[in-house]
């Protein structure tokens, strides 16, 4: 869910999944990373407890072409 006060969850939708890599990547608002990893499976847990509220940024990249950048907010 977007807003959300712990997780969100990344679906990737695509048949790709196993025949390229992709990564997420978690930015805060001042452009840091915050977080990264490979993403293995068609549904991925992001743990969001330990941040503060805030918006951030989680941009998915396919081999190394950004795919998507979604816009979390942390409540």
């Amino acid at each position: 869910p977007n807003p959300t006060p712990d997780f969100i969850i990344l679906k990737i939708a695509s048949d790709d999944l196993l025949t390229k890599r992709w990564v997420y990547s978690l930015f805060d608002i001042n452009g840091r990373i915050l977080q990264s990893n490979t993403i293995i499976t068609n549904e991925t847990s992001i743990d969001f407890s330990n941040l503060d509220p805030a918006i951030y940024f989680l941009r998915v990249f396919d081999e190394s072409e950004e795919v998507k950048v979604f816009k979390i907010i942390k409540i």
